[in-house]
């Protein structure tokens, strides 16, 4: 398969948490990440909306995503833009 990514991806497993206006808030492992994206892995079924904040480094960095893809238990995200929270 060819890659059509701009940027390569680091391999990792960090967890994480999604954060979405009116949705519970759902953990997930970044499996992946790079300078414009990620792939997240949860468990079970999830109501995943297809906008949301990825909550990193147990707070301090949050980032606006909107889903690219998605199966039933891992999705790809684009990062929408970055926001610093101290």
């Amino acid at each position: 398969m060819q890659e059509r990514r701009r940027f390569p991806r680091a391999k990792c497993f960090k967890g994480a948490r999604i954060l979405a206006p009116g949705q519970p808030v759902v953990a997930c492992i970044v499996r992946n990440v790079g300078p414009e994206g990620a792939k997240i892995q949860f468990s079970g079924i999830v109501g995943l909306p297809h906008t949301f904040d990825l909550c990193l480094d147990n707070g301090r960095r949050l980032r606006n995503c909107r889903v690219m893809w998605r199966t039933s238990n891992d999705a790809g995200i684009w990062f929408a833009q970055q926001s610093e929270t101290q």
